[in-house]
């Protein structure tokens, strides 16, 4: 899997200045690598969870 997707979302994002939502997925795919093999930490997993809630209240606001 290559990181062109997450960072093409990321940099639309950025354009909209959407900050919050662009760093969070930055960190994701730092991380992304990580996560595929098995070895996603508790700190992976609650950004992860936190960005789905965030998703989830910009679409219930909208």
């Amino acid at each position: 899997m290559t990181n062109t997707l997450p960072i093409d979302i990321v940099s639309k994002m950025d354009q909209q200045g959407d900050y919050f939502i662009s760093s969070i997925l930055i960190k994701l795919t730092k991380k992304l690598e990580r996560c595929e093999i098995g070895l996603e930490t508790s700190k992976d997993r609650l950004l992860r969870l936190r960005l789905i809630r965030v998703k989830n209240e910009r679409r219930s606001l909208s």
